[in-house]
């Protein structure tokens, strides 16, 4: 789910914003930490040395929708492309109530990495969403 206040949804569906980060909670870990791609589940997983504490909460190549509510997809669309759409209130003004499989436009995940936040290049910054002037 993409903040609407900044245009991320928007950005998203135009093909400008491509990349995405969330943060891990990084705890006090006493013995340190360590961080692997699990090849079983294909996700990045955090170890504190005797524990999986964090595991991303998307796997590489799993198919996520992008919520929309159900108002933006018939203004969008012209039309109710499922039956019953008009029906559901909860969710005609508010993605939070939608379901996934009512959404038009998915988008899968390609890859997933662990990085510093600092360590974000320009080129990130333009597949975050960011523009130039």
């Amino acid at each position: 789910m993409f903040n609407d206040k900044y245009g991320l949804t928007k950005a998203v569906l135009e093909g400008q914003k491509t990349m995405t980060r969330r943060a891990v909670p990084m705890h006090d870990y006493k013995y340190g930490f360590q961080v692997w791609y699990d090849r079983e589940t294909k996700q990045c997983c955090v170890c504190d040395g005797s524990f999986i504490v964090e595991r991303s909460r998307y796997a590489r190549g799993e198919v996520v929708a992008i919520a929309q509510s159900y108002r933006d997809v018939y203004l969008n669309s012209g039309s109710i492309y499922k039956i019953g759409l008009l029906g559901r209130t909860a969710g005609w003004r508010n993605k939070m109530y939608v379901s996934a499989d009512d959404m038009p436009h998915h988008i899968k995940i390609t890859n997933i990495r662990v990085e510093h936040l600092q360590d974000i290049s320009d080129y990130d910054c333009l597949r975050e969403g960011i523009y130039e002037l």
